[in-house]
């Protein structure tokens, strides 16, 4: 049995008011997202904070992108992020943390500015080696960490 056909005049008819909707959708969103009194703050340069970037080698060779600020005799916490982001989600906290802790972020692999896996592996156990070699790169050796994280982290 054949399924009725809806009449080409009235699927673009259809897609004409969906795609009107969307951008009109769009638009609103997008007008928001400027008018958003803390985006100035999001678009700052993380280097403005001072502190360093680094490369630190994961166990199968690939590097994460570590971001290091505040002072280095304060208690570090190292700030973890969630799938699908990059250590610029914690932005906000870099920022307003930075004068009195050492913040550690960093790039899980295959996300932000990490390389990707070198073998593909991206278990759990892949980013608790990960963490671990973040931590012993940058808490010096007797010092504890506080760690933060969201989602994944």
């Amino acid at each position: 049995m054949a399924r009725p056909r809806l009449p080409r005049p009235l699927l673009a008819a259809a897609a004409a008011t969906a795609g009107g909707a969307w951008y009109a959708t769009f638009r609103r969103d997008r007008d928001r997202i400027r008018r958003d009194p803390i985006r100035p703050a999001l678009r700052r340069d993380l280097d403005e904070l001072g502190g360093e970037t680094l490369a630190i080698p994961a166990g199968d060779g690939m590097r994460l992108r570590v971001r290091v600020v505040g002072p280095q005799d304060a208690p570090a916490v190292v700030l973890v992020h969630g799938w699908t982001c990059a250590l610029e989600f914690w932005t906000l906290q870099l920022q307003a943390l930075a004068g009195e802790l050492r913040l550690i972020a960093y790039d899980l692999r295959g996300h932000g500015g990490s390389a990707p896996s070198s073998g593909g592996d991206y278990s759990i156990e892949a980013y608790a080696d990960d963490l671990e070699r973040v931590l012993r790169a940058t808490v010096p050796s007797g010092r504890r960490a506080t760690l933060v994280g969201h989602s994944l982290g």
